[in-house]
């Protein structure tokens, strides 16, 4: 199988991050994290219906265990400017994705606002 076939393996570290910081004692809630998608990450910003429409396959992998940190409150947005440049519609966007204006300005922005910087790839 392809790679466009498996969950990114960002999003898995970021799940083992939060797994590691309940084992810790903490609650889960009391990580405050935000992903911005950009590069070769923006593809799984897509629905599963435009996932599968431009990759041949079955489904977006990464679509269930980013639901799944979503729902532990992990806030999910892509780059603009990637998400533009690779060609993918506004309604191709998958909803637990928010659209920044580029990863640079996200960037920026959260570590304004007390955000650490952790690069994941």
């Amino acid at each position: 199988s392809s790679d466009k076939d498996r969950f990114h393996p960002g999003i898995a570290k970021v799940a083992k991050y939060l797994d590691i910081f309940a084992a810790g004692g903490q609650q889960p809630a009391d990580a405050n994290i935000a992903v911005v998608l950009h590069g070769g990450a923006t593809c799984i910003a897509l629905s599963d219906d435009a996932y599968t429409e431009r990759f041949e396959a079955t489904r977006n992998p990464s679509l269930e265990l980013m639901e799944r940190l979503w729902q532990r409150g992990v806030e999910f947005f892509v780059c603009g400017q990637s998400f533009k440049q690779n060609g993918y519609a506004e309604d191709e966007r998958t909803p637990l994705v928010s659209l920044a204006v580029s990863a640079l300005t996200a960037n920026v922005n959260f570590q304004a606002d007390g955000f650490a910087y952790i690069p994941i790839h």
